[in-house]
């Protein structure tokens, strides 16, 4: 008998009371169907099994080789994860290894959270998230609408989800999975890649490595930034939260309806006139860190900022200050509101516009479209998106050769606690 019947991986930031009521929900069930008793140690969890003080990597290695199955918790910011892609890689060796030949069950289990469908990364398209005996509400709210229903309009929907994944897993746990023959030690599970990103591993094998992807210089690529809190950072202080996805970030929807800010910006940057390369960066202690490298690189850089969140969330201010200290002619700003925000008032536009103006001395300075302190509606964003980008072509082929120094990137400039750690 494996010493787990499942791993749970997930992304640090998403735990809470609602992903906690599920996995209990899901423990209790399985140790019913496998005849564990309620107190024995059959699931590895990190926040539980890792004790502090406990050197982490032995005790992560131990969860990842002696689990029968990994339970996947599919979150936006799950995919973000350096750590979390290395699991779920672990995993695939083992399934693969000839030992588990002829499996007729999956022993990576998928749980869509939080994510809409159509933004599961293509990287893990070959993991089945649903299925028949998944009921019809699941893709539509996912697990966490059901969980934060089940006592109302998601009763038998909530119970019929969890009993699918409880099957799922038990019929995986029951092939007794046998763990990875050629695992690297400890010490060097930082140097497997992330499943998500395949060609990116950390050969240092002790600090988890941000995504990197080979990016040529020169204006034709564009980086992405999107400072935008999520709806659990703000909804201890502002009243409305309808434009504010809960893990926040590239997922914002400012005045946008259904449709993404970042999905707007790919548009625009892969348009047929542009046609850019773009690239989602990641806001958190690398993040003047990736300012210098594209500055380095002659590369433009587009920083998305939402007012309220740079207005009540400390790290958003610590976030847009950065950028402030390190504004290059290769860069701009746009502060994208809200149309219909009932929270949005002559007073708050004008407590909004100040604490912008103190946060960013150097940015407020800077002419439009360097700098866009209100931007308001679809056409608009798009329109002033597609000006900065011509402009700051422009600019970079004007002083990108003759009017810069480089600037060194190999330590980190500044670290600042960002909330996101694995």
């Amino acid at each position: 008998m494996a010493k787990y019947e499942f791993f749970l991986s997930y992304k640090s930031d998403d735990w809470d009371d609602y992903m906690k009521a599920f996995l209990e929900d899901v423990r209790s069930a399985v140790g019913r169907r496998t005849k564990r008793a309620r107190d024995d140690d059959f699931v590895f969890l990190d926040k539980g099994e890792i004790e502090l003080g406990q050197n982490w990597l032995p005790r992560l290695l131990d969860g990842l080789q002696n689990s029968n199955v990994l339970v996947v918790m599919y979150t936006p910011r799950y995919f973000t994860s350096e750590w979390c892609g290395r699991e779920v890689e672990f995993f695939q060796r083992r399934q693969r290894a000839p030992a588990a030949a002829g499996f007729e069950h999956a022993c990576i289990i998928p749980v869509l959270w939080d994510i809409p469908v159509d933004e599961i990364p293509a990287s893990v398209s070959g993991l089945q998230y649903n299925h028949a005996s998944l009921p019809p509400a699941y893709p539509e709210v996912g697990m966490l609408g059901l969980v934060r229903r089940k006592d109302s309009r998601y009763r038998d929907a909530y119970a019929d989800a969890v009993d699918a994944i409880v099957n799922a897993i038990v019929e995986g746990a029951r092939q007794n999975l046998p763990p990875l023959s050629d695992a690297p030690p400890a010490e060097k599970l930082g140097s497997l890649p992330s499943f998500f990103h395949p060609a990116t591993a950390d050969s240092g094998g002790s600090v988890p490595a941000a995504a990197a992807q080979p990016v040529p210089p020169g204006p034709g690529v564009v980086h992405f930034f999107y400072l935008a809190a999520s709806s659990r950072e703000l909804e201890a202080a502002k009243s409305s939260l309808v434009f504010y996805h809960p893990s926040g970030g590239a997922f914002w929807r400012p005045s946008l309806g259904g449709q993404q800010i970042k999905a707007l910006a790919a548009a625009v940057a892969g348009s047929k006139d542009l046609n850019l390369g773009y690239f989602d960066q990641t806001v958190d202690e690398g993040f003047a860190n990736r300012l210098l490298q594209a500055h380095n690189s002659n590369n433009m850089v587009v920083i998305f900022a939402d007012a309220w969140s740079i207005h009540l969330v400390p790290s958003y201010r610590k976030y847009a200050a950065i950028y402030d200290d390190h504004i290059r002619f290769n860069s701009c700003m746009m502060v994208v509101w809200n149309e219909g925000d009932p929270d949005l008032d002559e007073n708050s536009s004008r407590t909004l516009s100040g604490t912008l103006s103190s946060v960013l001395p150097t940015a407020s300075t800077q002419q439009e479209p360097f700098f866009v302190p209100r931007i308001e509606g679809e056409n608009t964003v798009q329109a002033r998106l597609r000006q900065s980008l011509e402009r700051l072509m422009h600019k970079i082929a004007e002083l990108g050769q003759t009017n810069r120094t480089p600037v060194p990137t190999s330590k980190p400039v500044l670290s600042v606690h960002s909330g996101t750690g694995d």
